[in-house]
């Protein structure tokens, strides 16, 4: 079923690109900038044939689950780019 909903996604990606694009202003702390619009075509394997994106999806899904930790570093990064700066000691 993820892989069905990955490729779902895949298939509407730039209806979701032109949304997230809307909601840049909003102030939502894990959209801020342009990089993360890319970090969208990025996980979304856009550049990539639907054989070869299902293939990155399928790593990333065996990281996540056998604790990769290329994908805890991400993850990690991504939360300390978008921690609000009261919760980050940076007062």
């Amino acid at each position: 079923m993820c892989y069905q909903a990955y490729l779902s996604i895949r298939q509407h990606a730039n209806l979701f690109i032109n949304l997230f694009s809307l909601l840049l202003g909003c102030g939502m702390p894990e959209l801020q900038s342009f990089d993360d619009i890319a970090y969208l075509r990025k996980t979304l394997a856009l550049d990539k044939s639907q054989p070869e994106a299902l293939e990155y999806f399928s790593k990333q899904m065996n990281d996540a689950h056998h604790g990769g930790w290329t994908t805890k570093m991400d993850w990690i990064f991504h939360t300390i780019r978008h921690m609000p700066l009261s919760e980050s000691g940076h007062d």
